[in-house]
């Protein structure tokens, strides 16, 4: 965005045209009309093979055990830390 846009306060009036308005003053262009955005039918849908659901599984569970197995060290350290602390 060039200075002379950002310094503008789009007072000059816009000119209207085809799915899009335009500053008078600094050019700068604001779309109007969405619709060419959006296709005319639905999407394809995708569907991942077994090997890949396989795999995203494989991969959540290992997150899942590897916080659980953190979990697990903390409080290990802390149980270690309260007994060293008692004898001392």
């Amino acid at each position: 965005m060039s200075v002379r846009a950002k310094e503008c306060r789009h007072q000059a009036g816009w000119s209207h045209g085809r799915g899009e308005s335009r500053c008078q003053g600094c050019g700068v262009v604001r779309f109007t009309d969405y619709g060419a955005v959006r296709p005319t039918e639905l999407p394809q849908t995708v569907v991942p093979g077994e090997r890949a659901r396989h795999a995203d599984r494989a991969a959540a569970q290992w997150l899942a055990q590897a916080a659980q197995r953190a979990v697990r060290l903390r409080r290990m350290r802390r149980a270690v830390f309260v007994a060293v602390a008692q004898t001392v």
